[in-house]
């Protein structure tokens, strides 16, 4: 059977460019961290990005507004280009507290959390182009590819925050870009 009115699949093509723009924007910050010969330029770059981001945003935000017929819940849409977005503007955040705070060299273990980032962003994008009409059941039957992966990723950020328990206060921002992208942070004992 068909329907009268077709479903709006533009959705599938912005959040897999949303899912490009946050690889984009994490994986330059983990380059302003290995390279910290000009972080103020870095953090300017990694700006630019976030207002892609916002503008990708809004753009789908617009789309499901002015769409009658959505390929899945229209709160679903609007709560992941909602979280998709806080992934930038955390990842933005982070590289501004390294300039305003006048950090002379990033830590290992900074260098370490922003390599993380950038492999949950990679995992973050492959699953946003599993996004489809006919590829969202399949998307349900992979979670267990997906979670082994989180699970890693997870278990990696948890032992660096554990043994860089001096300075936590530090990595603020990369712990609240680790919660936005979905993995539980083991905050150290004090």
């Amino acid at each position: 059977m068909f329907g009268l009115i077709p479903k709006e699949e533009k959705f599938f093509d912005m959040f897999r460019e949303m899912g490009a723009t946050i690889v984009a924007g994490t994986e330059r910050l983990k380059l302003l961290l290995d390279d910290y010969s000009d972080p103020i330029s870095g953090q300017r770059e990694i700006k630019e990005i976030e207002h892609r981001g916002d503008a990708q945003t809004h753009d789908i935000i617009r789309r499901l507004n002015k769409t009658f017929i959505t390929p899945f819940d229209r709160e679903d849409i609007h709560a992941l280009a909602t979280a998709l977005d806080d992934i930038l503007d955390l990842t933005d955040a982070s590289a501004q507290r390294f300039v305003m705070y006048r950090v002379e060299t990033p830590t290992p273990e900074a260098r370490e959390l922003a390599f993380i980032i950038v492999r949950c962003a990679h995992v973050i994008e492959r699953a946003l182009k599993h996004l489809s009409k006919k590829q969202l059941s399949l998307l349900a039957t992979l979670p267990s590819t997906y979670a082994i992966r989180r699970a890693q990723l997870d278990e990696g950020a948890g032992k660096l925050l554990v043994e860089y328990d001096g300075s936590r206060y530090r990595l603020s921002e990369v712990t609240n870009i680790l919660h936005a992208l979905g993995l539980p942070v083991v905050e150290p004992h004090s």
